[in-house]
């Protein structure tokens, strides 16, 4: 019998599970795209309870291993465990978050601006929008709105690309820009991106020059990391 499909021992009985559901994904058994086993089939497989199933399952659903689809059942989503990658994002620097971000975004308005439809380009405007009502009310409720906008308007921007697997690397890395971007902007030695430089992309984005959202999408974030920066060396 494979070691992966042996009844699982008392001791932390969750990561076990994880552990087993990763195994059966890497050695090909469930395919991307496929349908995993039923909560109960994997109860009997495992010799486990629902609830520690259900936590498995979870967690790898956080690690973008699987995707819980209501009503439908799990689906492989990605043959790689993401939570070490996301471990290293987490302890980088903001400078280093920022510069990374940097280039993602920039590449995302470029290729939007060469392929996003007319309903995408309407998705966008009312994306922004959404992030300006809140510019000037970020404390409580009215910075979780914020950040909520500002992560949807460059989701969208992403997803415009026209391109699965940078959008599926952006929306992994939303997890950490939500985190970073909250950090910054709470931080009043940073400066704030404006509600005009991020018009500035869509107006590029809108007219299909892609060389000019480039730079704008560039424009949003050179002021917070040159700002990082000059603090890094005053600090060194």
């Amino acid at each position: 019998m494979n070691m992966t499909d042996t009844p699982l021992s008392r001791r932390s009985l969750a990561d076990q599970a994880a552990d087993q559901l990763k195994a059966r994904i890497a050695d090909g058994r469930w395919p991307l795209g496929s349908r995993i086993p039923t909560e109960p089939e994997l109860v009997a497989q495992l010799g486990i309870s629902r609830n520690t199933v259900r936590e498995a399952v979870r967690a790898l659903c956080v690690t973008g291993m699987l995707e819980v689809r209501q009503g439908d059942g799990s689906y492989v989503r990605s043959a790689v465990d993401a939570a070490p990658a996301l471990r290293e994002l987490n302890r980088a620097s903001l400078r280093e978050h920022y510069e990374v971000r940097a280039l993602l975004e920039a590449e995302a308005a470029r290729l939007a601006a060469l392929r996003r439809s007319p309903a995408q380009l309407d998705e966008l405007t009312h994306a922004l929008a959404l992030r300006g009502a809140h510019e000037h009310d970020k404390t409580g409720a009215g910075l979780d709105a914020f950040i909520e906008g500002d992560l949807a308007f460059h989701r969208g921007i992403a997803r415009a690309a026209g391109n699965d697997a940078l959008y599926e690397l952006y929306e992994f890395f939303c997890q950490s820009i939500r985190v970073h971007l909250r950090q910054s902007v709470l931080d009043r030695h940073l400066p704030d991106p404006d509600q005009a430089s991020h018009e500035a992309v869509l107006d590029a984005i809108r007219v299909q020059d892609a060389d000019a959202a480039a730079r704008a999408a560039r424009a949003i974030t050179e002021p917070l990391i040159a700002a990082l920066v000059r603090l890094q060396e005053t600090c060194a």
